[in-house]
């Protein structure tokens, strides 16, 4: 096992993994103004044209079991590198030709390489930020949500102003994360890089922690938590508008839900870091579910129903993601560790979340009623509580290990 770092961490640690972060969620978000323009374009039904959604998000949870071995075999950094050369080259051709064939098997290329990046980066952090990976999962998280953000608005701007069709708005990210992955191969893919030759060589492979029980409960933790952002996603809009909140204000709030991600990046890893794990769960379960209640019992009330929107972004959006990310770092020590963690947590987990927003969509076809679909989302909240409560009060199999910030 590696020295962990206790010192100062090197500022080109915090640049390559806010970076690589940066590159996992525009790609996705970015299309959510297009599909509609794909679809009519390409002569394409819905079903079809949502596929360029579909499969990356299916993709970051199947192929996330790559990541373990790929990373044993040629290295955590170097995977972490090839990969986002992989999302960048995916990324352009994607709809670069305007084909049906392609822009499916681009997007099954892209997804692979974001669901390889993903637990990577955890390990990452774990192996160069040591005792401070709070620091480093501050900033993974963060450039998550910038990400997000960045795709939903940042392909709207260069659409309306720039008066760009879908095709080439989409492939112009491809630039800025090419340029990402250059950086990254400044550092990991020279011959006589500095970097890539010292740490990860003197830690053993990590084999998936299939046999864990705390692991098996990480991956329900997940799933729930991006189940509960991908509903919100899905169904916010449907239920505010149910209730009499005209499109526009529905719109409106949902950007709140997203932009606040941001402000959630900020708030539970400064929590993670000064305080035990548990009290950080309390705050967020506490603010989620409350949230949701509100939105509940009291959406007639604007200001009350903006302020829970407002939450609901800071916790569903961001806070239990980054929650749900550290957990593994109080079980096991190494990158590697880390890194096949993240990656069972990721396979099992977005399997678990793709099938919640359409269960509860089968909820509204039986009660005919998005408020019964909020209901569910509650369950799932006061849920996920308790597998975070469980998880935080099993015994682990390995001895703990205190993430501080100095």
């Amino acid at each position: 096992m590696t020295k962990e770092t206790t010192g100062r961490v090197p500022l080109r640690f915090y640049w390559l993994i806010f970076l690589a972060a940066a590159c996992l969620r525009v790609t996705l978000t970015s299309l959510g103004s297009f599909v509609e323009d794909i679809s009519n374009d390409l002569s394409l039904s819905k079903a079809v044209a949502s596929l360029v959604v579909t499969i990356p998000t299916l993709c970051m949870g199947v192929c996330a079991l790559l990541a373990t071995p790929l990373s044993n075999r040629i290295g955590l950094e170097r995977t972490i590198t090839l990969s986002i050369f992989t999302i960048a080259i995916a990324t352009f051709f994607r709809t670069h030709f305007s084909t049906v064939m392609l822009l499916i098997l681009f997007s099954f290329v892209m997804g692979t390489g974001i669901a390889i990046v993903g637990p990577l980066a955890s390990g990452f952090v774990k192996r160069h930020f040591g005792t401070l990976s709070s620091r480093g999962m501050f900033l993974y998280s963060l450039g998550i949500s910038v990400s997000g953000v960045l795709g939903t608005f940042g392909t709207s701007v260069l659409s309306g102003y720039f008066d760009l069709k879908w095709p080439v708005a989409l492939e112009l990210w491809a630039l800025p994360i090419f340029l990402i992955a250059l950086f990254w191969a400044l550092y990991y893919l020279r011959p006589s890089g500095n970097m890539a030759n010292n740490r990860g060589q003197q830690e053993a492979k990590a084999p998936l922690p299939w046999g864990n029980k705390k692991a098996w409960l990480l991956v329900l933790c997940f799933g729930l938590q991006s189940g509960n952002f991908y509903t919100l996603v899905t169904w916010l809009i449907p239920y505010l508008e149910e209730q009499g909140v005209s499109a526009l204000h529905s719109q409106i709030l949902l950007n709140l839900f997203m932009l606040n991600g941001i402000l959630g990046s900020f708030v539970f890893p400064f929590l993670l870091a000064r305080f035990r794990k548990e009290v950080a769960i309390y705050v967020a379960a506490f603010m989620l579910i409350s949230s949701i209640m509100a939105i509940l019992f009291f959406f007639e009330n604007r200001i009350i129903l903006y302020s829970a929107i407002f939450v609901l972004g800071m916790t569903a959006n961001a806070g239990m993601f980054v929650i749900v990310l550290t957990l593994p770092f109080h079980e096991v020590h190494s990158g590697n560790e880390i890194a096949s963690w993240t990656a069972m947590m990721s396979f099992g987990g977005y399997v678990i979340s793709s099938m919640i927003p359409t269960l509860f969509g089968f909820i509204y076809d039986i009660t005919n009623s998005y408020a019964n679909v909020m209901w569910g989302l509650l369950a799932s909240s006061i849920l996920l509580l308790g597998c975070f409560l469980l998880f935080s009060y099993s015994k682990s199999e390995k001895p703990l290990q205190k993430i501080h910030q100095s």
